[in-house]
């Protein structure tokens, strides 16, 4: 009986220790350029204009819709990329505003949907200025899979 109660101990301990563990999303990127180190994110969604080829706007990913239809009519033309957003922001009408020095990751090889092209990053030179909705940012680097970003602005 002891022993039971023992084991049933040991495994609950573990079982919540693995569960907390698992929950906190760490970016394990390392990147002396913009000075993350394993800094927790929250994770956004990149709203697209497929014609402009713009970002119009952040949403954070767990407002942002699941299904692909009724995201494509809350955002008509558009294309959808995950990223990570390290740093303090505002909630605004239309979207998230990150505040200035916030350091933005947008992921340009995995799309929110499957069906979504990879994004054209081809054209991007660090220390280029954009506008993503109503915020001023600056590129810091540009490799193959990330676009790193930092609000200016």
């Amino acid at each position: 009986m002891k022993t039971k109660i023992i084991w049933l101990t040991v495994m609950l301990i573990w079982g919540v220790q693995y569960g907390t563990h698992s929950q906190i999303r760490k970016s394990s990127e390392v990147n002396k350029k913009m000075e993350i180190h394993d800094l927790l994110g929250t994770k956004v969604v990149f709203v697209v204009n497929n014609e402009s080829k713009q970002v119009s706007q952040l949403v954070l990913d767990g407002d942002f819709p699941l299904m692909k239809r009724k995201a494509v009519r809350t955002f008509p033309n558009s294309s959808f990329y995950t990223g990570m957003l390290k740093g303090k922001y505002k909630i605004t009408k239309k979207g998230i505003l990150p505040m200035l020095n916030t350091l933005i990751m947008m992921h340009k090889d995995s799309p929110f949907f499957e069906e979504d092209p990879f994004f054209p990053g081809d054209h991007f030179f660090p220390g280029d200025h954009f506008n993503i909705g109503a915020a001023r940012v600056e590129i810091v680097s540009n490799t193959k899979t990330d676009l790193n970003l930092r609000r200016i602005e």
